[in-house]
Parts: structure tokens; sequence; C-alpha cells
């Protein structure tokens, strides 16, 4: 009984006892793995997004159509039917109404598109969040290469560093350039002069 106990201990401790300190290409392979992985997830559920919103899109129809029909709307029944048998037919939904289709079918496109720019907006921004976690970990594994002088380990990271800026850079909207302020004297908020 206390062998087993001992070898239970043993292989315990063998398991969580930390490991040998790794190199600092597997640090930024497990890094970058991870990120990578991350990345996946947040397409996914972006991926997700899209499909239940083109999934609703003909439920936002019939929704439509039953509004049409039950105020006798003739012309909003037939460009709702028309527009459904197309949806049906071709599986798309256009990038922007034309001037032909009835409001509501615009109004259900629009509805649409807009859950599709939420949706690739908030994986945008959770992106770049995430990018930026990955950024902090890949700019403290280069301080501890520079410090060690490994600058071909560092170099690799340096890559991964402009990688990961770049993929910032783009999915951020860019700044808005602040307006130089006008120090003339019609913009100041002094009371008008009379003037005879």
């Amino acid at each position: 009984m206390k062998t087993a106990i001992l070898i239970a201990t043993v292989c315990f401790l063998a398991t969580t006892a930390p490991a040998a300190p790794d190199s600092a290409l597997e640090a930024l392979q497990r890094s970058r793995k991870t990120y990578n992985r991350n990345l996946r997830t947040l397409s996914i559920q972006c991926s997700a997004r899209q499909q239940k919103a083109f999934a609703e899109y003909r439920v936002g129809l019939r929704r439509a159509l039953s509004v049409a029909e039950d105020s006798a709307d003739f012309e909003g029944t037939k460009a709702i039917l028309a527009e459904e048998k197309r949806f049906v037919a071709e599986k798309t939904i256009p990038e922007s109404p034309t001037d032909d289709l009835a409001p509501a079918v615009v109004k259900v496109q629009n509805q649409y598109h807009s859950t599709l720019r939420e949706a690739e907006k908030d994986r945008d921004q959770k992106t770049v969040d995430l990018t930026r976690r990955y950024l902090t970990a890949l700019e403290a594994l280069m301080k501890r290469l520079l410090r060690q002088r490994k600058m071909a380990e560092a170099a690799q990271v340096d890559e991964a560093v402009k990688r990961a800026k770049e993929k910032i850079a783009a999915l951020e909207p860019p700044k808005k350039a602040q307006k130089p302020k006008d120090t003339s004297a019609a913009s100041t908020n002094a009371p008008p002069t009379n003037v005879r």
C-alpha cells in the first residue's frame, strides 16, 4: 500500500513539475498556435451569425408578405413573392436594393446587410483585441531574447510583431484627424460689436 502511494505521488509530481524552460521558438510557436486557433474561433462565430442572418432573410420576407396580404397590398404582395422566388432559386441577396423593389423587401434586405456589417465589425474588433494581446506576448518574448542576445530568434519574433501590427492597422478604422482650431476673431464666442 505504501509503495502504491509512493508511486502515485512520484507520478503526480512528474506530471505537474514545471518543465524545463522551452526555447523562444517553441514559445513563439505555442503563442502563434493559440492565436491562430482563437482567430479561427472568431471566424466561425462570424460565419454562424452570417448564416443565421441569411436564414432570417426568408423569414423576414414571410413576415413582410403577411403584412402586405393583411393590408390588401397587391403590388407589395406581388413584389415580395417575386423576391422570395428569386431568393429560393438563386440563394443570393443583392448587395444593394434596386429601385423596382417594394419598400418591404428593401427593409428586409437592409436588415440583412446591417446584421452582416455588425457581425463583421464585431469580429474585426475582437480580432484587434486578440492581436493586441498576442502582440504584448510577442513583445515580452522579444525583450527576453534581446536581453539574452539571441538575435536569430529575435528576428523571427520581430517578423511576427510586424505582421501583428499590420493586421491591427488593417482592421482598425482610420483615426479621424482633428480639425485645427480656428483662432481668428470671427470664431470666438465674443459678443458681436455694434457697428453704426
